[in-house]
């Protein structure tokens, strides 16, 4: 509920879930007013399928779908950045979930990590999201925004705001099918689209002006 008691519910605590084995939660419905949702929020959430992250939300703790049954997390369109806690093993909020296939991105994400600042983006090592999506209000990537993440297949912008693609921003994405690029796309920099062993074909927009070192470097 948005009140408990009279007191407005702005956040969501660390491991306020984490017994949902006991509980047998399959649905959650976060109120606009949580601003903050804690570390491993939704941990062991079994039966959790969809989580949708509200665009009231201003800051994830780390991991809050590890361990979880969340298939499928949409972080709704907001012009405010969403801040996410990197944690300590290099593993960002957005992509901790063993079951997580499916990725809607509504806005800009910062990271942020008190132990070090390592090259890394929201999507590094992601290992089982095959498809992601970024919507209209999104307007920039981070440098190695999905490197490595291995199972990545289908990546969709529905945003014509984003006018680079840093570097190492789609690095060894090996099974990376298809693309399809932002409309108003700049650069594509060092390693933008790297490493695919399965694309077979790729629509550059005629704004495109920059291509980096091994920008689109696919066997």
């Amino acid at each position: 509920p948005e009140k408990v008691n009279g007191y407005t519910v702005t956040a969501i605590a660390d491991y306020a879930f984490w017994k949902d084995y006991e509980l047998g939660i399959s649905s959650i419905v976060i109120p606009k007013t949580v601003k903050k949702i804690g570390n491993f929020a939704f941990l062991y959430c079994n039966l959790l399928r969809e989580l949708t992250i509200p665009s009231t939300v201003e800051y994830i703790g780390e991991q809050i779908i590890a361990g979880s049954g969340v298939r499928e997390l949409t972080v709704e369109d907001s012009d405010q950045p969403l801040t996410a806690c990197v944690a300590a093993n290099s593993i960002s909020p957005l992509s901790d979930g063993e079951q997580c296939t499916k990725v809607y991105v509504g806005r800009n994400i910062e990271l942020t990590n008190p132990n070090f600042t390592p090259e890394y983006g929201p999507f590094t090592w992601a290992g089982v999201i095959t498809d992601l999506t970024y919507g209209p209000l999104v307007t920039r990537l981070h440098n190695y925004e999905c490197w490595s993440a291995g199972a990545l297949q289908r990546v969709t912008f529905l945003t014509d705001k984003v006018t680079v693609l840093p570097e190492n921003a789609f690095g060894s994405c090996s099974n990376l099918v298809s693309i399809q690029l932002p409309s108003r796309l700049e650069r594509i920099e060092t390693c933008g689209i790297f490493c695919s062993q399965v694309m077979k074909s790729i629509t550059l927009p005629a704004t495109l002006r920059y291509l980096g070192q091994q920008g689109l470097d696919n066997p």
